[in-house]
């Protein structure tokens, strides 16, 4: 899969794939600033540099557009859940797939078991778990509190 995105990505131009094996917080604070899930990551964690410290996140890029995002965290008893999102205008792609299976491969290399949310609504993450290798196995009701700044 990789293969045929790279070579989608060359008919345009340039492709550079890097990725630092010994630090896996890939995301850093200038990139958080651009991410779309940075207010979901914000209420979870409380700040950026919280969500970089305790989380793990991949993004693709092309040139200098951000054209897929993933997020790793926060763990609990050694299990980390995967969550993803893509540009608009990157759907449909493969992106989410790509991304997600390195950082899916990444969190098992530290020792986390993954999991994936199939939110039952969300028909794209269903077919991504399902791609990726998850299965649903077992149904849970989740109620959430979170601070909200006045």
């Amino acid at each position: 899969m990789l293969r045929r995105l790279i070579a989608r990505l060359r008919r345009d131009g340039d492709v550079l794939l890097g990725l630092l094996q010994q630090d896996l917080r890939w995301l850093n604070r200038c990139m958080f600033n651009r991410i779309l899930s940075k207010k979901l990551l914000l209420a979870m964690f409380g700040s950026a540099e919280l969500a970089l410290e305790r989380g793990y996140g991949l993004c693709l890029m092309y040139n200098d557009e951000l054209m897929c995002e993933a997020f790793a965290g926060p763990s609990a008893t050694g299990v980390i859940e995967i969550g993803v999102e893509s540009h608009p205008r990157h759907m449909h792609k493969g992106y989410s797939t790509l991304t997600c299976s390195h950082l899916f491969q990444a969190m098992e290399q530290q020792g986390y078991r993954t999991y994936w949310n199939r939110a039952q609504g969300n028909r794209a993450s269903i077919a991504l778990a399902c791609k990726l290798g998850y299965r649903n196995e077992k149904e849970y009701y989740l109620k959430a509190w979170f601070h909200r700044d006045a």
